[in-house]
């Protein structure tokens, strides 16, 4: 079929447009992808003049010190607010003389306004805890007593520790003296003995020889009877134990493979430490914030934002609460006013924050005080077994404000101008401000890291760790600080 060249004109303008429009919608998509992985807007200044460990992440692929080694160390896994710190060698690996480890190190990453200040107290693993959810366990009759084995398909041979040799009743071994067993880079593996014995799993009933070794802290479930027991035709999920601290089976494996529960945890905190477990905000005696004006500055008042109808009363009533607990005092004029911003808690409650980014801000010098890096956090943890981990609840609140400074932090509201007596979040010299505070706090102390408000004790066994928290205690207590 002919065409005339206006038809031929008015079909290539048509597929111009519709290449233009593509083009457009792909530059949308884009801009929405990056939206997607900044944080949120509270917090955009702040990440600009302070490196988080988020920014930090994007060019550090892996940190390697002796006994603890962290992997997926990235942007994603700190906007989920987790840092896996792995032990160092991995499924059939042994260590000499070194214990391995494994903790769940939570939130590293600066708080956004939603989530500042909300957790209490937060003990994520207590023991070395080498990974169990992630490497494959499962529990082998041998002799009818069930032993707890890692799967490892890479070894030939089925090695066992002397402490599950002996709490089968140390049967007699045979010399292994001609038999050389190595870990994955070569490292020789230095073995007790052998035995034979019956083992069995499920339906499967057959007898093999088990190697017992000095140094293994972990049971593996080697290739050969990995065969024998029919396990490679069986998905992996189907075979695993469930290993739980509470576990009452009668599992032989590894004393050191147990973790004491968070719940647990934090009773003996509460317990022991019920004056810095207080639910009373606390009053930093020994420091206070101040702020200073660029010398160009000039006040900026803005004016109150509307506030929905529906959170009128939980408005008016944590205002009201703020004022009785000190934090903040009603004033009749200011030069400086931020409008006020309702942020609604996890737990449903209202936060009340000034947005500063509307002037004030941009009016102050920055606190010049360097955050911790992720070098400086990883070799306190170095060595760790034993972590705990507290997060100061309405942390920059138990931080005052010095005299001439108070002015600067007005927040404007529908009932009226209020004058912060306490550090607010939002205030971009906060974040330095509050961590010089705290290094101060814990300076001398060994085993104790501070990240802003969260702060991680580590020991080296559940004795040394317990022995930190009595001079951290101390100091939390002259300093009159609390978390609860």
């Amino acid at each position: 079929m002919a065409h005339s060249k206006a038809d031929l004109q008015s079909i290539l303008a048509t597929q111009q447009q519709t290449l233009q429009q593509f083009a457009q919608l792909q530059e949308q998509f884009a801009e929405t992808l990056q939206r997607l992985s900044l944080s949120q807007a509270s917090t955009e200044k702040m990440v600009r003049s302070h490196p988080t460990l988020d920014t930090l992440a994007a060019s550090i692929s892996e940190f390697d010190y002796g006994t603890l080694e962290a992997f997926s160390l990235s942007a994603i896994a700190h906007q989920t607010n987790s840092l896996l710190v792995s032990p160092r060698r991995l499924a059939g690996s042994v260590e000499h003389g070194t214990t391995l480890a494994s903790a769940l190190i939570s939130r590293m990453s600066v708080p956004d306004v939603e989530t500042w200040g909300t957790k209490k107290v937060s003990v994520h693993l207590l023991k070395p805890y080498p990974l169990l959810r992630e490497k494959r366990h499962i529990s082998v009759n041998i002799e009818k007593k069930a032993v707890t084995f890692q799967i490892d398909t890479g070894s030939d041979r089925t090695i066992i520790s002397v402490q599950t040799w002996k709490q089968l009743g140390s049967p007699p071994l045979s010399d292994t003296s001609s038999v050389r067993a190595t870990t994955y880079n070569g490292d020789t593996i230095p073995l007790r003995g052998s035995f034979r014995c019956a083992y069995s799993f499920g339906t499967h009933s057959v007898s093999g020889t088990c190697y017992v070794s000095d140094i293994s802290s972990n049971n593996l479930l080697g290739a050969e009877w990995i065969f024998k027991l029919g396990l490679y035709d069986q998905p992996l999920n189907n075979l695993q134990s469930d290993l739980q601290p509470e576990d009452e089976r009668a599992l032989i494996c590894s004393p050191e493979i147990h973790a004491l529960s968070a719940s647990n945890a934090r009773e003996y905190v509460y317990r022991r430490y019920p004056e810095i477990c207080s639910d009373s905000l606390g009053h930093c005696k020994f420091a206070k914030a101040s702020l200073r004006l660029r010398p160009d500055a000039q006040p900026v008042f803005r004016p109150k934002r509307p506030v929905p109808y529906a959170v009128v009363p939980l408005v008016e009533a944590e205002l009201d609460r703020l004022e009785k607990l000190g934090v903040i005092s009603k004033v009749n004029y200011s030069a400086w006013a931020a409008p006020l911003v309702a942020v609604r808690k996890r737990d449903g409650r209202l936060r009340l924050c000034a947005d500063f980014s509307t002037g004030l801000n941009d009016a102050l010098e920055m606190h010049q005080y360097p955050l911790p890096t992720p070098e400086d956090i990883f070799s306190t943890l170095n060595g760790g077994t034993v972590f705990s981990q507290i997060d100061f609840s309405d942390a920059y609140l138990q931080i005052e404000v010095s005299e001439e400074s108070r002015e600067l932090l007005t927040l404007n509201t529908h009932c009226g101008l209020y004058r912060y007596n306490r550090l607010p979040f939002g205030v971009k010299s906060a974040p330095g401000i509050f961590q010089q505070i705290m290094d101060t706090l814990i300076a001398g102390l060994h085993g104790v890291v501070a990240y802003l408000d969260d702060v991680t004790v580590v020991g080296k066994t559940e004795e040394a760790h317990n022995g930190i928290w009595t001079p951290f205690s101390k100091e939390l207590r002259n300093w009159d600080f609390t978390f609860g």
